[in-house]
């Protein structure tokens, strides 16, 4: 998984580029500290199917606006993925 920032505040996203090792449905989440959960893919917005991967194929996820009044959000290593 590459996480990059890019822009500056307020504009500030994050792009995630992923590259499973195996098949599978691909999911990206955050977990914050208080234990909420965010989903970035699959979200409202990805096409049906979209999550369904295959070993070395490279997905690169719609930019994730940041939240300045979030800290976790700037933080690519809360940022997890897990395929099945």
């Amino acid at each position: 998984m590459n996480v990059k920032q890019e822009g500056e505040a307020p504009d500030t996203a994050l792009k995630i580029t992923i590259t499973p090792k195996i098949d599978g449905r691909l999911i990206v989440f955050e977990l914050e500290n208080s234990g909420r959960i965010n989903t970035y893919f699959p979200n409202d917005r990805t096409p049906e199917g979209a999550a369904i991967v295959t070993a070395g194929q490279t997905v690169t996820l719609p930019e994730v606006a940041l939240d300045d009044h979030s800290p976790s959000r700037r933080r690519s290593d809360h940022l997890r993925f897990c395929h099945s």
